[in-house]
Order: C-alpha cells, then sequence, then structure tokens
C-alpha cells in the first residue's frame, strides 16, 4: 500500500506540536546535566590554552623562531583533528560491541584526560623544545577524543531536550573560554614561568576524568519525566494537572 506524503508528515507534524505544549524541564535538565558542563569546562580550559598561548609558548618558553613557529603550532591542533575523528568512531564502535552506553561515553572520557594529562606533565620538564612539541600534540590529541563524545551526552541523556542541554553544556565551554586565557596570563606573569599554569591545567585533566566517572548516560530526563508521571498516577493526580514542570 501506498502511503501518501501528506501522511507520512503528520507524525512528524504531531510530535512537533507536543513539544511546542510542553514546558522545558529546567530542574531536570540542570540535575542531569550539571556534572557534564563541568567535565566539558575542565576540557575547554586545556583547549582555550592552546588557541590563545600555545605560540607564546612555543616563542618565549622553548625559543622557536617565527619560520619554525606555524609548523610547531599546528602539529597539535592537527593531531586534534584526529583525534575528534577517532573519539566518536571509537566509542561508537565500543557500544556496538558491548552493547553497554555509559561504558563507551565514560571510557573515551577517562581514557582521554587522562592521556591528555600524561603527556601533558612531562612537556612541562621536557629536555627539548621538540620533545615539548611532540609531548604537547599527544595531549592535544587525547584532549580531542573527548570532545565528540561530550556533544552525544545531551542527546544520550537529555532526548528531545537535547539542544536546550547541549547549550547548558556548551556555558561550561564558554566560562572556560573566559577565564582560562586570563587566568593563565595571569599566573606567567605573576610566576614569570609558564611551568605553574600548565601544571595547574594538567591538574584540571585529572579533576575531569575523576568527574567523567560519576556521569551516567541510563539516568536520563525522560526517565525522570515518567517515573514522575507514573508517581502521579498512582496518587491519582490528573496528567494535565501540573503534568508539565515549569
Amino acid at each position: 500500500m501506498r502511503i501518501s506524503a501528506p501522511r507520512l508528515r503528520r507524525p512528524r507534524k504531531s510530535a512537533i506540536a507536543r513539544a511546542r505544549r510542553s514546558a522545558t524541564p529546567w530542574r531536570k535538565l540542570i540535575h542531569r546535566m550539571w556534572l557534564v558542563t563541568f567535565v566539558d569546562f575542565c576540557y575547554g580550559w586545556l583547549l582555550w590554552v592552546y588557541l590563545t598561548w600555545l605560540p607564546s609558548y612555543l616563542k618565549e618558553s622553548r625559543g622557536f623562531d617565527l619560520k619554525h613557529l606555524a609548523l610547531f603550532t599546528a602539529l597539535p591542533l592537527l593531531a586534534g583533528v584526529i583525534g575528534d575523528t577517532l573519539g566518536s568512531v571509537i566509542s561508537d564502535r565500543i557500544y556496538r560491541l558491548t552493547g553497554r552506553l555509559r561504558f563507551a561515553r565514560v571510557s573515551i572520557l577517562v581514557v582521554g584526560m587522562g592521556g591528555s594529562l600524561a603527556f601533558l606533565l612531562p612537556m612541562v620538564n621536557a629536555p627539548s623544545p621538540i620533545a615539548a612539541v611532540w609531548f604537547l600534540t599527544a595531549s592535544f590529541f587525547f584532549l580531542e577524543i573527548t570532545n565528540p563524545v561530550l556533544w552525544t551526552l545531551p542527546l544520550d541523556i537529555a532526548g528531545k531536550y537535547a539542544g536546550t542541554a547541549g547549550g547548558m553544556m556548551n556555558t561550561g565551554f564558554g566560562i572556560a573560554g573566559m577565564t582560562s586565557p586570563v587566568v593563565f596570563g595571569y599566573l606567567i606573569q605573576t610566576t614569570g614561568s609558564y611551568n605553574v599554569p600548565f601544571t595547574i591545567s594538567a591538574g584540571l585533566r585529572a579533576v575531569g576524568a575523576f568527574a567523567a566517572l560519576f556521569i551516567d548516560t541510563s539516568k536520563t530526563v525522560e526517565a525522570d519525566e515518567a517515573r514522575e508521571l507514573g508517581n502521579r498516577g498512582e496518587r491519582g493526580v490528573p496528567v494535565f494537572a501540573g503534568g508539565a514542570e515549569r
């Protein structure tokens, strides 16, 4: 039997209409997304350091001239592009092999943050400028494998509210962007060295990896809503009598 185009469009239109009628469950979103937002802050802190201070570090602390600066600044960023792609591919592969969504997401976050930490710490005292570049490159590669996984978590956890949840998560990244370059520069000016701000940035990798262990994709906003509706039904409260959270 052939189904006409208007009939195919009806389910989509009804879903859009339901979404327009429902209020955004802000409390549930904050409850489920605050930890993801914090991990995104930890990720964003080091990313903004790379984007704002890497050329200065290589020139002032490692002595690269302008002729080599462009190449050695680009290497870590190129590794990050590769990490962005591999992070998503590996996470999806783990999920297909194990069927464990939380493991597929959290394992990449922990390995990414931990790997970035493992290469950033020895970079601080690397014996040569070239060694420092390779440590920075490896650290940024591992940092970036977490990026695509972070962006899947709003969909995993918030479902139909993924757009709002994604904006909430990206707030952590934005706060990191406002504070990280300023704090990094202040510490350089105060201590006269890049070692202290890089060490603090490495410490945030450890904090982010630890926090990621507690992210649970099985605890979703939609499950919270269904549980709330079920509880109201058991108490005999009509769904239309305050069924949506405001």
